[in-house]
């Protein structure tokens, strides 16, 4: 099912392999790192420079290549800066900016409402850019393949792969949901500490809105959760149990 044409590929030069294993450092015990895609111009990958670069694992499939095609597709569409590394050393600017803030808060030197407020607004707002591209990226992306592959026009994959997809739309609503929740709880937290201005009040409502809008783009995601059911999936000890029955998704959703 494809291993054996990217057995025919060259090896990774020496700077995107190092990268890979930075990558799957930051997974879980359980997980395997099966492809990457990168923009071009990635900086800290000179020799890959200014071509964007698809990697894969050998024990990878067609599947993980035509996700990681998905992903070129998607970046050739949107600005570099809002992408990738780029945005990764962005968001982590205003992270340090707004730290520092707190830090003053909590010595007893609030900033102003107007400086903190500008602040929190630039730190979430990147925050839920990173969450667009990094998890809501990754859940269009199945929910699109699984589509094409129920339909019977994603073909010559292995079908282990469309129950895969599903446990990995279900990891990805759950990290989504979890940083929303926290991101909100943020706000709330700082609206009874500082309470926004009239001014400032409109980057609140801006922000809230963003979540909520978010919130019903996760759960658009999960689409394809549906089929997974109808295939009698069990994804994983935390989620529904083989169940046939599409109403059990809403009762899933309910609980978590």
């Amino acid at each position: 099912e494809g291993r054996s044409f990217f057995e025919d590929l060259p090896l990774a030069p020496t700077g995107l392999s190092l990268f890979w294993d930075e990558q799957t450092q930051n997974l879980s015990n359980k997980s395997t790192l099966l492809g990457l895609y990168l923009e071009k111009a990635q900086s800290y990958i000179p020799l890959l420079a200014p071509k964007a670069t698809i990697a894969v694992n050998t024990l990878s499939t067609r599947w993980t290549l035509l996700h990681e095609m998905l992903h070129h597709l998607y970046a050739s569409q949107q600005p570099l800066n809002h992408r990738g590394i780029h945005l990764f050393y962005r968001w982590k600017g205003t992270k340090r900016n707004f730290d520092n803030i707190v830090d003053q808060i909590e010595a007893g030197n609030p900033p102003s409402s107007k400086v903190f407020w500008n602040q929190l607004f630039l730190h979430v707002n990147l925050s839920l850019k990173m969450l667009e591209v990094f998890s809501l990226e990754e859940m269009a992306i199945e929910s699109v393949m699984l589509k094409f592959y129920q339909s019977g026009k994603l073909r010559y994959v292995n079908p282990r792969m469309a129950t895969t997809s599903a446990a990995y739309l279900i990891s990805n609503y759950k990290i989504s949901s979890r940083k929303l929740k926290s991101l909100d709880a943020l706000i709330s937290e700082y609206k009874t500490k500082i309470p926004p201005l009239e001014q400032e009040q409109v980057l609140v409502d801006t922000l809230s809105n963003r979540i909520n809008h978010l919130n019903k783009q996760i759960l658009l995601g999960l689409g394809e959760f549906d089929f997974a059911l109808s295939l009698q999936v069990d994804l994983a000890s935390d989620l529904p149990p083989k169940h046939g029955d599409r109403t059990f998704l809403r009762q899933f959703l309910s609980k978590n």
